[in-house]
């Protein structure tokens, strides 16, 4: 046999016992396995498969999903090697979690990271812990603008009320992390409240121009409690870590069943989930149905949740084979569990407060904290909420009787400005009477700024630098106090209102979503899901009406939307949420203009001056229109405006406006029959759990959808539109006590039709005195 020969024989033979191996590690049983028909059992990786874009075919039930099924034979504790074990990530994180959504900052938008802007900020987090005698590390990743001064710049960070430490802001070049060891006697099982401080010093000047270059991004997907999966206790605060760590870094959470749930089990799970969504708090949790079992993805699950027949009402905290901590539901004909059982309810922030028209009310009642500051720069509001049927539209006045006092000394164009819902109403300025408090000063301003539901009161602080040119000094104590003993006085109305979404949006809850296209046009189960879940946050107490209802469109359904008296074109709506295309790059300059032919210019010279007119030669110079052109275009501009102000045409304003707007979601309500319907359309290329993190952040910052149509821009900010031609509406019988101030709020609204029939009025009088003069005086002729 030649050599050749002999070393194909062997590599033959390598090939026989590499299979032979590959087959027994395959079938042979392994001591000490046994058949886990739950969240027990192992996973086998398919290369080749990637199960990202399952989507709907991940539902229950789903033959797409099916077909992709693949069930191990056994499980694979964390420490196995050996055939078909899954590796697991060593290290997970329990992060933190904003408890104002509101103050999201970066975050909010979609982004991982939560900024500290200023020269000092105070932000409060959610911390998960599965015990209570261990200390813990907590890593805090942060990045900090070039203009801080690191030598003074500091983080304090503050567990359930003590100080845990401090450190120096110095990450300029990237993220960095700052470890802080978590005293046990100051960490609690299960939620924790982490406060974190920032203060900033700028590198070279001082003053609030200086303030805006200051902040601290927090990596919130890399910020928290690190552990090992197997040091992770068995219960429900595990889970919750868990969950909390799968939510951090923005993968669904999976709820795995066998076919559809009973519709008992659903209304369960619909609680279930919005428990959970209010315990972690931060950003809604974002959920995919799957099969019970699947193929193993390339990055592994922290946390899922599983439905199993069993004994009905039973609930177990167990690992998968994957590594993850699964809470597995046991179904039946029982009845489901007590959901406070398993995870007691946490303190949630208060709802945005009421205000009661017709009195005085303290700031305090309305949320408000006494506020001492020390900045340069500061901008602070308080939200609150008018009843929905309250509305003025006179000159009526509301009055403020503002608790303040400011420090001696400050420098000359110190000030601050007062404002209702971002409209300045004063400018006080800090001088004169520094060093001592000023009470009961008051501030009046035209109640109709208010509007029916909520409302913000804002202060904004402006403290010139001494000089601007250096850094800040030192620590020189606060510059300003604005006390929580100030009042706000809001005069009463007649029940009227203005046709608006914003009191339907306050009051929508987890009942009221409603798929008005089929789920097939992509809207999953798991959107629905966390959309409920995020309607049940934030919602106003004591609203009195029918329930709303948001009724969810397809994007290819645009047509099922009432339009009511609008004109609202179809293709307007899918120029609004289409992707934004850059057309124009730098590199690509803009064509030129197609040059005029002689014939165009025939027919252009002719509308402007007649038929018969000839056109001058082309020089290359336009021509301008005459003056007998110039005064026509002038009378018919005043003539479109005269009518415009007297009938506007909203159809036309509304498509004009909507042309200049792109964004993930349209909120409408156009049909003023139906004032508790709005319908959201999303853009198919937008994530529902934007839209849903977006609506948290509207209904605790009050500054959300509001009129006839909103615009959910890409960077999270929403943008109303209110017909101009919308009237008011009484909700209380007329009568001689509320005829004044109901005829004047009447009049407020189209003053233009008013002051018409008082002319034809007056000139109707002139005509009747005058004929009366002329008769008198023929019969004395």
């Amino acid at each position: 046999m030649t050599a050749d020969g002999l070393q194909r024989v062997v590599r033959a033979g390598r090939g026989l016992v590499g299979a032979a191996a590959a087959a027994v590690a395959l079938w042979a049983p392994e001591p000490g396995l046994r058949a886990q028909p739950v969240d027990d059992a192992g996973l086998i990786v398919i290369p080749g498969t990637d199960m990202r874009g399952a989507g709907a075919a991940g539902q229950p039930g789903d033959p797409r999903s099916r077909a992709r099924v693949v069930q191990s034979r056994a499980g694979a504790s964390e420490g196995d090697t050996g055939a078909g074990a899954v590796p697991l990530e060593r290290r997970w994180l329990s992060p933190l979690r904003p408890v104002d959504q509101g103050d999201g900052g970066e975050e909010a938008a979609g982004s991982t990271r939560l900024r500290f802007g200023g020269e000092r900020e105070v932000r409060e987090f959610r911390l998960f812990a599965d015990a209570a005698d261990t200390a813990r590390e907590l890593r805090i990743v942060t990045q900090s603008s070039i203009h801080v001064l690191p030598e003074r710049s500091r983080m304090r960070v503050f567990l359930n009320g003590g100080e845990v430490g401090s450190r120096q802001l110095e990450n300029f070049t990237e993220p960095r992390a700052a470890t802080f060891t978590l005293p046990p006697e100051l960490l609690e099982r299960g939620a924790n409240r982490v406060r974190i401080e920032m203060e900033h010093f700028h590198r070279i000047y001082c003053g609030p121009e200086a303030a805006f270059g200051l902040w601290t991004d927090i990596d919130l997907a890399r910020s928290g409690i690190g552990l090992d999966p197997a040091d992770l206790a068995p219960g429900a605060e595990g889970f919750l870590m868990a969950l909390a760590g799968e939510a951090a870094r923005r993968r669904p959470v999976e709820i795995r069943a066998d076919g559809a749930l009973a519709p008992r089990w659903q209304d369960w799970l619909g609680r279930l989930t919005t428990r959970l969504d209010a315990t972690l708090s931060g950003a809604p949790l974002v959920y995919r149905f799957a099969p019970r079992w699947t193929v193993h993805d390339a990055a592994p699950a922290q946390a899922r949740i599983t439905f199993m027949p069993g004994e009905p009402g039973r609930v177990r905290f167990v690992r998968g084979g994957d590594g993850a901590r699964v809470m597995v539901v046991e179904t039946g004909d029982g009845a489901p569990p007590e959901i406070d059982g398993i995870f007691p309810p946490v303190a949630q922030r208060a709802p945005i407060a009421r205000l009661a028209p017709g009195r005085e009310t303290a700031l305090a009642d309305l949320g408000f904290e006494t506020l001492r500051a020390s900045q340069h720069y500061l901008k602070r509001e308080q939200v609150f909420r008018l009843p929905e049927d309250w509305l003025i539209l006179t000159a009526a006045k509301a009055r403020l009787r503002f608790d303040y006092a400011y420090a001696e000394g400050l420098p000359e164009g110190a000030m601050l400005l007062v404002q209702i819902n971002g409209e300045t109403i004063r400018m006080l300025p800090l001088e004169d009477e520094g060093g001592r408090l000023i009470t009961r000063f008051p501030v009046d301003f035209q109640a109709r700024l208010l509007n029916g539901g909520a409302n913000t009161l804002g202060f904004e602080l402006f403290v010139p630098g001494n000089p601007p040119d250096l850094p800040c000094g030192g620590d020189a104590g606060p510059v300003l106090e604005l006390r929580a003993s100030s009042t706000l006085h809001v005069p009463d109305s007649p029940r009227m209102a203005m046709p608006d979404m914003e009191p339907a949006f306050a009051r929508l809850g987890p009942d009221s979503l409603t798929v008005a296209a089929p789920t097939d046009d992509g809207f999953s189960d798991g959107d629905l899901l966390g959309l409920t879940a995020a309607l049940a946050r934030g919602r106003p107490e004591g609203e009195q009406g029918r329930a709303p209802r948001l009724h969810l469109v397809a994007f290819d359904h645009l047509g099922s939307v009432p339009a009511g008296d609008f004109q609202l074109g179809r293709r307007v709506l899918e120029d609004v949420l289409l992707p934004q295309s850059a057309e124009l790059t730098d590199d690509a300059p803009a064509a030129a203009p197609p040059r005029e032919t002689e014939d165009d210019r025939a027919d252009r010279f002719a509308a402007l001056y007649g038929e018969d007119a000839a056109p001058p030669p082309d020089n290359g110079e336009e021509p301008g229109p005459g003056w007998g052109a110039q005064a026509l275009a002038v009378a018919t501009d005043l003539a479109r405006g005269a009518s415009d102000l007297m009938m506007p045409r909203t159809g036309q304003r509304l498509q004009g406006w909507l042309s200049g707007q792109n964004g993930l979601a349209v909120l409408l309500q156009l049909d003023y029959d139906r004032p508790e319907d709005i319908w959201l359309v999303p853009a198919r290329d937008a994530d529902i759990s934007d839209i849903a993190a977006a609506i948290v952040r509207a209904r605790q910052t009050g500054e959300g959808p509001a009129g006839q149509v909103s615009v959910l821009q890409r960077d999270g900010e929403w943008r109303n539109w209110a017909a101009p031609d919308r009237r008011p509406a009484l909700r209380e019988p007329l009568s001689l006590g509320n005829m004044r101030l109901v005829m004047g709020n009447f009049v407020s609204t189209v003053p233009i039709y008013f002051t018409l029939a008082l002319f034809v009025l007056a000139v109707f009088s002139a005509l009747v005195a005058l004929r009366f003069v002329i008769s008198t005086r023929e019969k004395s002729s």
